[in-house]
Parts: C-alpha cells; sequence; structure tokens
C-alpha cells in the first residue's frame, strides 16, 4: 500500500532528489518525514562514471525533449544514472502516493519525475524496460514506460491490447498514454497522427492538441475519421487562416450542422475582435441556401455568450432578406427561455420585425406551438413595443 507524503515532501524529495545522481536510500533522498512500504536498495555511488562524449545540439535537444523539458544539468545526470540505479529510483518514486488532485502541483511533478527517468530507461533498454516494469506490478510503472514508448504507437498497441482488460480503460493511466501518443504524432505531422488514430481509433484522447506550423490542416480534417479530432483541427486552422476554414465550410465537403462550424467560429474568436467574427460568419453564410443558412445560424448562434455577435450581425447585414434571416435564426433561443428581444431590437423597422417572427414561426414544430407563442409573448412584453405593432407580431404566431 503506497504511502502519502506532505507537499513539501514531494517537492522536495521525491522528485528532485530521484532524478539527480546521489547515494543513500529512499529515506535519505527523500528527507527526514518521509515514509515508505519499503526501502529500495539503492547502489551507492563510489566513482564517477566517465562523463559521455559530446553531443551534438540535436542529441541535446532529443534528450531534453525526452526527459519532458528538464534543464541540461539534470539531463546529463540522467544520462550518468547505470540503468539499475534508474530502475531502482523508478520502483521507490512509483511507491510514493501523492496527495490531492492529479491537476495540483505536487502530482504534477511525480509525474514529471517518473516520465523522467522512465524516458531515459526505455531510450536505452527499449522494449525490455517494458518487460521489467511488468514484472514489478506496479501500473504506475508500467504507465510510466508506455508513455515513455509513445514515439512508437504500434509498440504502445501491442501492450495495450496485452494489459486489457487487466487495466480499467476509465483508469488515468490510459487517459495519459493515449494523450502522449496524441502529442507526440501530432507535433510530427498530420499523416502520423491519422497513423495513430487508426491504431487507437475509440481512444483518442478528447484534449487540444498542439499543431506545427506546418501541420497539414486541410489533409487531416479530409481524412480523419475521429470527430473531436476534425474539431480540434478545425478550431485551431481557423485561429490562424479564417479564410481558408471559411472556403472548407462553403465547399460542403464537411457537415457543417455537426458541430465543426462552431469550432471553427470559436478559433476565429481565438486571434480577432467581436467585428471581425461577425464580418467572417456573414461572409461565408451568405453563400449558404436559405433553409441551411438559418438551420446553421441557430446552431451557432444558441449559446447566449453568443447573442452578441448575432445581434451585431443583423445590425450590419445590408439587405433587409439578409437581416430577417439571421433575426429569424437568433429567435431560436425563444424555446430554452433567454431573451430574445435583441434580434428583433436590432431590425431597423416595424416590417422587418414582422417578416422575423413569421420566419421563426414557419419552423416551430406544431407540437410546441403553445408554449413558443407564450414565450415569445413575454419578449414582446420586454420591448414596450407600440401596441399596433404588438398586435401585428402576435398575429404572426397563428396556427
Amino acid at each position: 500500500m503506497k504511502t502519502s507524503h506532505s507537499i513539501a515532501v514531494v517537492l522536495a524529495g521525491a522528485v528532485a532528489g530521484f532524478l539527480v545522481s546521489r547515494s543513500g536510500d529512499v529515506a535519505a533522498a527523500q528527507g527526514p518525514e518521509a515514509t515508505v512500504t519499503h526501502r529500495a536498495k539503492v547502489r551507492p555511488v563510489t566513482t564517477r562514471e566517465k562523463a559521455p562524449p559530446p553531443r551534438t545540439l540535436a542529441g541535446l535537444s532529443e534528450s531534453i525533449r525526452r526527459s519532458g523539458g528538464l534543464p541540461e544539468g539534470v539531463v546529463e545526470d540522467l544520462e550518468r544514472l547505470p540503468s539499475e540505479t534508474l530502475r531502482e529510483r523508478l520502483v521507490a518514486l512509483a511507491a510514493i502516493s501523492v496527495p490531492g488532485s492529479v491537476y495540483l502541483t505536487p502530482s504534477q511533478k511525480w509525474y514529471a519525475g517518473l516520465d523522467a527517468l522512465a524516458g531515459e530507461l526505455f531510450h536505452r533498454e527499449g522494449e525490455a524496460s517494458l518487460i521489467w516494469a511488468e514484472s514489478t506490478g506496479d501500473p504506475d510503472l508500467t504507465a510510466a514506460l508506455l508513455r515513455a514508448a509513445a514515439d512508437d504507437p504500434a509498440l504502445v498497441k501491442k501492450w495495450m491490447s496485452k494489459l486489457s482488460p487487466a487495466w480499467d480503460p476509465d483508469r488515468l493511466e490510459y487517459w495519459r498514454v493515449y494523450s502522449r501518443v496524441a502529442d507526440i504524432a501530432t507535433s510530427r505531422g498530420s499523416e502520423a497522427l491519422l497513423e495513430a488514430e487508426a491504431l487507437f481509433p475509440q481512444s483518442m484522447p478528447e484534449t487540444a492538441l498542439k499543431y506545427p506550423e506546418d501541420f497539414d490542416f486541410a489533409g487531416y480534417v479530409a481524412k480523419t475519421q475521429w470527430d473531436k479530432g476534425r474539431s480540434l483541427a478545425v478550431k485551431a486552422w481557423a485561429s490562424r487562416d479564417p479564410d481558408a476554414v471559411a472556403a472548407l465550410l462553403k465547399s460542403g465537403s464537411v457537415n457543417i450542422r455537426d458541430g465543426i462550424a462552431s469550432s471553427a467560429m470559436d478559433g476565429v474568436a481565438i486571434a480577432a475582435d467581436d467585428a471581425s467574427v461577425v464580418k467572417w460568419l456573414g461572409e461565408w453564410t451568405s453563400a449558404l441556401g436559405k433553409d441551411t443558412r438559418e438551420d446553421v445560424l441557430g446552431n451557432l448562434l444558441r449559446q447566449e455568450t453568443r447573442q452578441g455577435l448575432g445581434v451585431a450581425l443583423v445590425a450590419g447585414l445590408s439587405t433587409p432578406e439578409d437581416r430577417i434571416a439571421v433575426a429569424a435564426s437568433g429567435l431560436r433561443h425563444n424555446w430554452s427561455g433567454d431573451s430574445v428581444a435583441p434580434y428583433l431590437e436590432a431590425l431597423p423597422n416595424a416590417a422587418e420585425r414582422q417578416g422575423a417572427v413569421a420566419q421563426w414561426w414557419n419552423n416551430v414544430p406544431t407540437g410546441m406551438r403553445a408554449g413558443q407563442r407564450t414565450m415569445m409573448e413575454k419578449t414582446f412584453d420586454q420591448m414596450n413595443l407600440p401596441p399596433a405593432e404588438e398586435e401585428q407580431l402576435r398575429a404572426r404566431m397563428t396556427e
């Protein structure tokens, strides 16, 4: 049973103490407060091993990447440790139970320590290090070595298939392994990410990926079968090249009703102000057919936080037909009880307000009309309309 330790011990000893070349046992490495269930037999370092030959800049960069971004001096210490010492310190570090959420600093430091040691061991021994980790019976060690093997998705697939169903798919270890595979594959480009997805079609993580500058978004979006991956890529792509994504959305090659357009809109908003987002939205949706446009805009503007964008879009359009269509899309918010008055107030005259209400009403399912009428009448009450105009708007909502 793993023993819990204070945050101070975890930070000061459990990570730093295990990553550098030093003698002593587990308690010495962790500090006087630490207690573990066993005392690992760490071989004393009696002589300084010969320094490795000079490395190229590329070699140093690869070593630092493999270590998880540790400083050069720590990386050099890791490379000097004998493999047996790496294994002993992996076992000792894995024996620590870190208190608190996995997202808190102590836990992150603990994972970083495991990953740095595991990365160096896997670099030296390859699959043999995985065989050793499994033999310890500690899933944390096995998971750490699997993360270290993420450069080779096929090897990870082989081992995950071997371990399943012994590992619960909901375990955090699963998520971290797949996340590392996806991160490394993404850094290598679209084809590498597609290959990783093919190996793990049901297991790719639903977290943001870091796409390199030369990532082929168009090729990836066209080929991927991973819905979440497509949405993530479109969002990142739109933040870099909104015009290219607008062309994609207009092309008909993707289903703009399944969330892709929303991801694109979020991406554009990352790098642009509201006025630019409104302009972008108006330009590409203007090429859609009337029904499709109303449906797409209705979905895009459904979130209350986007109402301001929708209202700005209505106000900025140049033709009555376009203003009415977009306002009618905004009125779909009425079903959730959100105030839709701003959409009607953005229209310049009574005739366009009547047109928007009529167009919205025509698309309300028959079974929902009684409730929708009541809710829309509350909207009219909020607007302080002239009595005659309010009566005309109510008249538009007839069976």
